[in-house]
């Protein structure tokens, strides 16, 4: 069999400054399996960000945490927003965090945001992502219903079996709260974890193969 051989090329253009450079000069991007240079050079990316953070400070910005360091506790570390000792659990996921964590605690990153959706019903969440949205858009709820309902199930996961704190604010995780909207009536029900709004989406598609478990743990209970 004959294979088809695809040559890698060594240089690019910045699609910012628009100078061809060697690819070690790139970022990679990851997506869909595959590996691919970024479209900005490394150059341009850091001179983005540094401007971007200098008008952040010009438009007077503030910057609480600034310079503050980590304070590891037993099995977790310290909040940087209420500094009561955590464990790691009860902070969300942060790639670029110390341990993949946020800085403070799920508890206070929520009420950081009830605080300034009160002050402004228009604020969205940027980091929630566009499948949220095009549920609550094809259910006919807003993000105000989404919240209401945050507040009345006390940040918890809806199923009582479980109850685990869930966050509005974490992209992908078991912390993540999700929307749980019935599929027959279209009506939005309550606000599970990741893990509960999976076993619940098995369930109602493969009843008979829980039923069918069931009977098998009474048959093997040993």
């Amino acid at each position: 069999m004959n294979a088809v051989l695809k040559l890698v090329p060594n240089e690019k253009t910045c699609t910012k400054c628009g100078e061809v450079k060697a690819i070690s000069e790139f970022m990679h991007n990851v997506g869909k399996g595959k590996m691919r240079p970024a479209d900005n050079c490394k150059s341009c990316v850091a001179e983005k960000k540094k401007n971007t953070w200098a008008e952040k400070r010009a438009n007077g910005t503030s910057f609480e945490h600034l310079g503050r360091g980590v304070v590891l506790c037993d099995g977790g570390r310290v909040c940087l927003k209420c500094d009561d000792p955590k464990a790691w659990d009860q902070f969300a996921k942060d790639v670029h965090g110390y341990n993949q964590k946020t800085a403070t605690c799920i508890p206070c990153r929520n009420e950081k945001f009830r605080a300034a959706y009160k002050e402004n019903p228009a604020v969205r969440r940027s980091r929630m992502s566009s499948r949220p949205d095009k549920l609550m858009k094809q259910y006919g709820i807003t993000y105000a219903d989404v919240v209401r309902t945050f507040d009345a199930q006390h940040g918890r996961c809806a199923n009582r079996a479980c109850g685990k704190e869930i966050s509005l604010e974490v992209k992908q995780g078991h912390n993540r709260a999700m929307i749980d909207p019935n599929h027959k009536t279209g009506k939005f029900r309550a606000l599970l974890c990741c893990a509960c709004n999976f076993s619940l989406g098995y369930i109602e598609k493969q009843g008979n193969i829980l039923l069918g478990l069931q009977d098998y743990l009474t048959k093997y209970n040993w």
